[in-house]
């Protein structure tokens, strides 16, 4: 994107650029021509018809412009991995367990990854095992509605 908009006539990149003050239109107003203010660190002071933020989960210029985000804990954690499968694996794994979804992800020359979302606790302890007894952890579950291809140790290209 950054590389298509370099070479569009009539774009000028800001960057690194910091909001510092954000005026919008009245609300309903906007479609009437009428434009925002930004207003940057550096004492430039932009007019525009258009603003996006997209500054990141907790956005500075969503927070200026007074719109609300509401969000929720979902209690679950996730622990990705790349495992090497006992034969070459071209078929995506899922299977729903009580703690939540586990899925083995075909990735290229018998390498899979694993992407397992659980209980912060069962996280931990998934965390905390070598690459042997993790690959049996996903076997094991795997096992209960899963494929029968083997998961071998996590990055360690055994099976």
């Amino acid at each position: 994107l950054l590389r298509v908009l370099e070479g569009c006539a009539g774009v000028e990149l800001l960057m690194p650029a910091t909001v510092r003050a954000l005026e919008l239109p009245p609300y309903g107003r906007a479609s009437t021509g009428a434009v925002s203010r930004v207003e940057l660190e550096d004492g430039r002071s932009l007019r525009c018809r258009l603003v996006v933020g997209a500054d990141g989960a907790r956005s500075r210029t969503r927070e200026m412009a007074g719109l609300r985000a509401m969000g929720w804990r979902y209690g679950q954690h996730g622990v990705v991995a790349s495992v090497r499968t006992d034969a070459p694996n071209s078929t995506a794994w899922q299977s729903f367990l009580s703690t939540g979804p586990l899925a083995l992800l075909p990735v290229r020359d018998g390498f899979s990854n694993v992407v397992w979302s659980t209980t912060p606790a069962m996280a931990r302890h998934l965390e905390g095992l070598g690459a042997e007894e993790f690959g049996g952890e996903v076997n094991a579950a795997l096992a209960r509605g899963g494929p029968s291809r083997r998961a071998g140790g996590a990055g360690s290209g055994g099976g």
